[in-house]
């Protein structure tokens, strides 16, 4: 194949010089690798019902999706906006960008942070549901409009049933998915107005929504305050951090092991691809100094330019969360600089972070490594750069393919 993606799936017993040979692939920017933790994925599918025999047998379906044997591994059937559940909560249970009422009523009055965060959870409850109902209801479907005979055959299942793996859901684990989008952008926006409204009292809850309502018009500097000083998922402040932790863990027993119409369940997953675009142009301005419009935070990562304590902290911010809560999947984009991982002490330094990651508790990762002034200049001069390589999301992209605003976004993130 002309893009190859490649999964290493890691554990104790992964040979260095494998590791190491990577890495130095990433670092030259051929870097069509993700790592992923052999152990967390298998306590994940456990966590979801999967036998261990069948567990340990994983294979991997998309970017990040792993199925026991035996499983008809629907990934991304579902997704939910996180940040949209804090908007529907300071709002009334309205969409901010056109008024109506998509959530759930309340008064969004809160008399402390710990009410806010309450109702945050529920709307975020509730659109989840609804997310799992409408694909309940195209679920429901499969049988009158697909089947797979040639790929039943090769389910042992679908064999001893006699059945079709879509017309009569005759896999052994029949999942649905739903993946989670933007927890960076919810978390910081959380953390925001908690130390603005609530510690610092700088301004009401009533009037840190009117200023997003009208996307930070007027309020620039206290934008930048925000943006730039306030905590910041990704840094390793255990408060913010919690938060996240907190979100994910509402989110899984709201999703995880739930039946759904297929004789199966439902599974968590926190990975964006590129949904995060177009759902943040329906978002409104949100609290973490994001204006209305912009894309959502990507994957399970910091919210881009929020990592400013570098690759350790963000990873140790990422392992707070339970990845085992997250059977379709977790990742962490880290972004490095091609002056930081120079010569053998570079790779030793991410071979470093990759282990301590996983130890941690991590699901899966992927790094690029950026060079500002061979970004720009490809951008300028394509025609230089035909194979250059960046890691999108669950695969790389040729540089010179990507939107002006993608290009933008990554000679960003080198930046930093």
């Amino acid at each position: 194949t002309t893009n190859t993606k490649l999964h290493i799936l890691y554990s104790e017993h992964t040979p260095e010089d494998i590791i190491r040979k990577a890495f130095r692939h990433i670092r030259g920017g051929n870097n069509s690798i993700v790592f992923m933790s052999d152990r967390r994925v298998i306590e994940a599918l456990e966590k979801q019902g999967v036998a261990h025999q069948d567990a340990v047998d994983y294979h991997v379906v998309g970017c990040y999706e792993c199925g026991g044997a035996g499983e008809l591994t629907c990934s991304c059937n579902a997704r939910v906006n996180i940040p949209k559940a804090l908007e529907l909560a300071l709002n009334g249970g309205r969409d901010m960008l056109t008024g109506k009422l998509i959530g759930l009523e309340n008064s969004s009055h809160f008399e402390s942070f710990d009410a806010l965060y309450r109702e945050f959870e529920r709307q975020l409850t509730y659109l989840c549901k609804c997310a799992m109902t409408v694909t309940d209801l195209y679920e429901s479907r499969y049988a009158e409009i697909h089947s797979a005979p040639i790929l039943s055959g090769t389910y042992t299942s679908a064999l001893q049933k006699g059945g079709d793996l879509y017309l009569d859901y005759s896999a052994k684990y029949n999942s649905s998915s739903l993946n989670a989008i933007g927890l960076a952008t919810a978390t910081d926006s959380l953390a925001a107005i908690r130390k603005a409204v609530f510690e610092d009292k700088t301004l009401t809850l009533g009037e840190f929504t009117e200023i997003l309502k009208s996307d930070w018009k007027g309020q620039e500097p206290f934008r930048l305050l925000v943006k730039n000083k306030y905590p910041k998922y990704g840094r390793g402040d255990i408060r913010t951090d919690e938060i996240a932790k907190r979100t994910v863990d509402v989110l899984s027993d709201t999703v995880s092991r739930k039946p759904n119409v297929k004789g199966g369940s439902w599974r968590l997953g926190l990975f964006s691809i590129d949904w995060r675009w177009g759902f943040g142009e329906k978002t409104a301005a949100s609290a973490d100094g994001r204006h209305r419009g912009e894309t959502l935070s990507q994957n399970t990562s910091a919210s881009f330019g929020a990592d400013k304590e570098g690759a350790t902290a963000h990873l140790i911010s990422a392992a707070r969360i339970d990845m085992s809560k997250t059977p379709n999947g977790a990742i962490v984009d880290i972004d490095l600089h091609s002056s930081a991982v120079r010569g053998e002490n570079g790779i030793t330094a991410l071979v470093s972070s990759l282990k301590t990651y996983f130890e941690l508790g991590g699901f899966a990762v992927h790094y690029n490594v950026l060079d500002t002034e061979v970004l720009m200049d490809a951008k300028k001069n394509p025609e230089k750069y035909p194979t250059l390589q960046v890691r999108l999301c669950g695969w790389n992209v040729l540089f010179s393919t990507l939107s002006e605003k993608e290009k933008d976004e990554f000679i960003a993130r080198s930046m930093k």
